[in-house]
């Protein structure tokens, strides 16, 4: 995430109008794939250009040398953008806090990588930049993408040509480098990587660790005279090392030591093949501080990723399908602004409304949801963890962001920067905010949470006042907000809630007894903002009246919301089968009459569940038809005996209207045996990729 006012500091660029988001999600050179919260960088004369090409394509602002262009566009100047990049990589570098790990090899091996970043993250929240290199730029590019919430960045040089690397060494101190074994050095280095290996050795932090593996260790025994090479190996005396290796088929099994503790660990032969990967990466892992039963766990836990998955002919990365496909999706963005001003029309125009976004927008993409909720009136959002904050700040919102979950102390500097109101229920929470706050110059508003009679996250009636007292007497931080969460606002009978809100309240009147400005009071979810009046205070937070979806059967919605989501899929074929025959896996689809049967192209792999009970009817030309059998992963089958006509390519709505009929996500919930929640962020994240949003 990339903060304007970072990006001035370290470059010195020039706004040129006043319409530059505060935050970007990462840099860009290619104008025709920018996207929102994108920072298009235009690096040489050629990408000048095409500055407007980005901003028309969706970038959010441009870096360049010179503007001339469309008056109050989004762009800032800066005298070499190359060199912008650099001083951006570093200062963001210096100053987030973020630990460099990197990988110096004249061979790559996206095993080694992949399978270092799966260990990692284990225990550290890892920045990874993407590759392929196209240009040498690209390594400060990459780096747009750091923010103060990463622990480490694992950057791999493999590719770069020697100045890139030498001019690393000038601009990173990376905690460990890492030397892999290389097939094609041979036990000699080519012309120039024995004095860039010297060069990353030595540019290595205090403290800091070499890593390398017992061959080249041997082969170049001196690289430079701070620091004792951790070394690894197979079945060697190395600080690091594997032996006993068991193989079979689809895995191999070894003994994993860690100057001189050991435990066994399963490696997926499609993650790699070759021990040496596995050691090289256990080497830096213990580099880290990490202990050989955590390495060795995480060594066996990891499957293959895209990068590393053996080609056995099929795709190893995910398979997206346009409109034309077997199954999609469309996001109507009207119907989400008009639900947002239908929800201030009941509660009124006096209250703050923010739109629940979390799960990334209950699956329908938080990005897009959160512009057309801003269109539609709403004064703020709602997510449940800090890790949902960048993607909004990245895409130009710039609306308060409260999280409503738990943000533990060792992010707390993220939740600083980060341009976020976080919850806090404890002194523990506060303390870790305030600290953070107050080493980094800054005031953070916080909303207190209390726990009314849910028995989820908040501080008890009793404690709360003392906790507001607490927090209003710290110069770091402002207490913004107090709230409580309603368990039971969606039933029929309210009794349950109105007794929360009366103990929300007497908690509210010790807290302004005391002389507390408790801030924004805010209790209520869509059922209660809908049903209890008393519970709006001052802002309501609704989360599935934006998505035009009811709370409950006991509560739902008033006229004037439309369900945001349609889920299509198409029919594959069309075949008559006797009477007697079983459809689908199992024999719980067995036919009772001589029967025609449309093959659907969707299943429970996109979120069509298969159970606990069924789905019930979909929609083929205008009428119901029911599932025949058990729902497999990318099928399944319908009854379409009395409805003629069907045939190869008829769409097929799951949930949605067709001539006149409609399914609701509600009622395919209700029959599964779940809660429309449920079933759309499951939903929706598999097939996000294939919508097209009505605009």
């Amino acid at each position: 995430m990339i903060h304007l006012a970072d990006l001035i500091a370290a470059t010195g660029a020039r706004p040129q109008s006043r319409n530059i988001p505060e935050r970007l999600a990462r840099f860009c050179r290619n104008a025709r794939e920018a996207s929102p919260g994108d920072l298009y960088v235009a690096l040489d004369a050629a990408s000048q250009l095409r500055v407007e090409q980005a901003l028309e394509t969706g970038a959010s602002a441009a870096l360049c040398e010179t503007w001339n262009g469309i008056p109050h566009a989004p762009v800032l100047t800066v005298p070499d953008p190359k060199v912008a990049i650099r001083n951006y990589a570093q200062f963001a570098i210096r100053n987030f806090g973020t630990e460099i790990v990197a990988i110096a090899s004249v061979e790559p091996d996206a095993s080694i990588t992949a399978l270092l970043s799966k260990i990692l993250s284990n225990r550290f929240d890892v920045f990874r930049p993407v590759k392929p290199i196209k240009d040498p730029s690209d390594l400060w590019l990459s780096l747009g993408g750091l923010h103060p919430g990463h622990d480490l960045a694992l950057i791999d040089l493999s590719d770069y040509p020697p100045e890139v690397l030498e001019d690393f060494t000038k601009v990173v101190s990376p905690r460990v480098v890492l030397l892999p074994q290389n097939s094609k050095r041979a036990g000699k280095f080519p012309p120039y990587v024995g004095p860039i290996e010297k060069a990353l050795a030595d540019s290595i932090m205090p403290g800091g660790h070499f890593v390398v593996s017992a061959s080249e260790r041997a082969a170049a025994p001196k690289y430079h005279n701070r620091l004792d090479p951790i070394t690894y190996g197979i079945d060697s005396d190395s600080h690091i090392s594997a032996t006993c290796i068991r193989r079979c088929r689809d895995s191999m099994e070894f003994t994993l030591s860690v100057d001189g503790n050991r435990a066994t660990a399963h490696l997926n032969a499609q993650v790699t093949s070759e021990p040496d990967s596995a050691v090289a990466a256990a080497a830096v892992a213990a580099a880290l501080e990490m202990d050989v039963n955590e390495i060795a766990s995480a060594i066996s836990s990891t499957g293959p990723t895209p990068e590393t998955a053996a080609d056995d002919g099929a795709s190893a990365s995910v398979h997206t399908v346009n409109a034309d496909g077997p199954v999609w999706i469309n996001i109507d963005l009207r119907a989400v602004e008009s639900n947002v001003r239908r929800i201030l029309e009941v509660v009124g125009r006096d209250i703050q409304l923010f739109a629940v976004i979390k799960a990334d927008g209950y699956g329908h993409g938080a990005q897009r949801i959160a512009a057309a909720a801003l269109r539609g009136g709403v004064s703020g959002f709602a997510v449940s963890r800090l890790s949902e904050v960048p993607n909004l700040r990245g895409a130009g919102i710039t609306a308060p962001i409260l999280v409503l979950g738990h943000t533990p102390p060792a992010h707390a500097r993220w939740a600083v920067s980060a341009d976020c109101q976080p919850t806090v229920f404890d002194r523990r929470g506060i303390d870790s905010l305030r600290r953070a706050a107050s080493s980094m110059g800054k005031i953070l508003p916080v909303h207190l949470k209390i726990d009314t009679g849910m028995g989820r996250l908040g501080a008890t009636p009793d404690d709360a006042p003392g906790l507001a007292e607490y927090i209003v007497g710290l110069d770091s931080l402002e207490l913004a907000g107090v709230m409580t969460h309603l368990g039971r606002a969606g039933e029929s009978d309210k009794t349950h809630s109105k007794g929360q809100l009366a103990v929300f309240d007497r908690a509210l009147s010790e807290i302004r007894s005391r002389g507390i400005d408790p801030g924004i009071v805010h209790a209520a979810n869509t059922a209660a903002a809908i049903h209890i009046p008393e519970s709006r205070y001052d802002m309501v937070r609704c989360g599935i009246a934006v998505y035009g979806l009811d709370p409950s059967l006991e509560s739902p919605l008033p006229g004037g919301f439309s369900p945001a989501v349609t889920m299509s899929a198409r029919v594959a074929q069309v075949k008559k089968l006797p009477a007697g025959t079983y459809v689908s896996y199992g024999s719980a689809g067995k036919l009772e009459r001589d029967s025609t049967i449309a093959v659907v192209g969707a299943g429970y792999g996109d979120g069509f569940r298969r159970g606990p009970n069924s789905w019930g009817p979909v929609l083929v030309r205008g009428r119901k038809a029911q599932v025949v059998g058990n729902v497999c992963m990318e099928m399944f089958m319908i009854d379409v005996t009395d409805i003629p006509g069907v045939k190869q390519g008829d769409e097929v709505v799951l949930i949605g209207t067709q001539s006149g009929e409609t399914l609701s996500a509600y009622e395919a919930a209700h029959r599964v045996g779940t809660i429309s929640y449920e079933i759309i962020t499951q939903m929706l994240p598999r097939l996000r990729d294939d919508w097209q949003s009505s605009t």
